[in-house]
C-alpha cells in the first residue's frame, strides 16, 4: 500500500473536512444519536476493579464524528451495580448479535467482535468537580437501542450547580 493510500485503501483527499479535527463540544442532556463501536476495551485503574469501556462514535446529526465512552462496571463488588452492568452488556451482546462460546466473562478479543456495530444511543452529561476544584464536564451513554427506526434528536444542555 502507497504512504498516499488511507487506511480504507482509498486515495487521500487533503481536504479541510478530511484534515482538520473537530472541536469537541459537551453533547445536550438527553441527545439520541445513531452511533457504530469503534473500540471495545477491558480498562483498569490503580485501586480499582476493571470495567468494560466502549467508544461509541456517532454517525448521524450535528455531532458525527463525536466520540463519547460507556463504562460498564460488570466487576464492581456492589451487586446492584454489577446487576445493571451485566444487563446492559447482554443488552448490547443482543443488540450486535454477538453471542458468548463460553461461560466466562468476555475478553477483549470478545468484545473487539463487537466493533463497527450501529447501534441508537441516548447520551447524558456530567460535571464534577476534580481534587484541585476544577470543574470537568463531559459525556456518558445511558441507553443503548437498535438502529433500526431510532428516532435521533437534540437533548437540552444541562445547568449544573456546584455548592462548595
Amino acid at each position: 500500500m502507497s504512504f498516499w493510500t488511507d487506511s480504507s485503501g482509498g486515495q487521500l483527499k487533503g481536504d479541510a473536512d478530511s484534515a482538520f479535527v473537530n472541536k469537541f463540544q459537551i453533547i445536550p442532556d438527553g441527545t439520541k444519536s445513531i452511533a457504530m463501536i469503534k473500540d471495545f476495551n477491558i480498562k483498569e485503574f490503580p485501586g480499582s476493579k476493571p470495567f468494560y469501556q466502549i467508544s461509541w462514535q456517532i454517525i448521524s446529526d450535528e455531532f458525527k464524528g463525536q466520540m463519547v465512552r460507556q463504562k460498564l462496571a460488570v466487576f464492581d463488588p456492589e451487586p446492584k451495580k454489577q446487576d445493571r452492568a451485566k444487563n446492559m452488556l447482554k443488552l448490547i451482546c443482543n443488540l450486535c448479535d454477538w453471542k458468548p462460546t463460553h461461560t466466562d466473562a468476555p475478553s477483549e478479543p470478545d468484545l473487539q467482535r463487537m466493533k463497527d456495530k450501529i447501534c441508537g444511543i441516548q447520551i447524558q452529561e456530567f460535571s464534577m468537580v476534580s481534587a484541585q476544584g476544577e470543574t470537568i464536564e463531559g459525556n456518558w451513554v445511558s441507553q443503548v437501542h437498535p438502529s433500526s427506526g431510532f428516532a435521533t434528536e437534540v437533548g437540552v444542555k444541562a445547568v449544573v450547580e456546584h455548592k462548595p
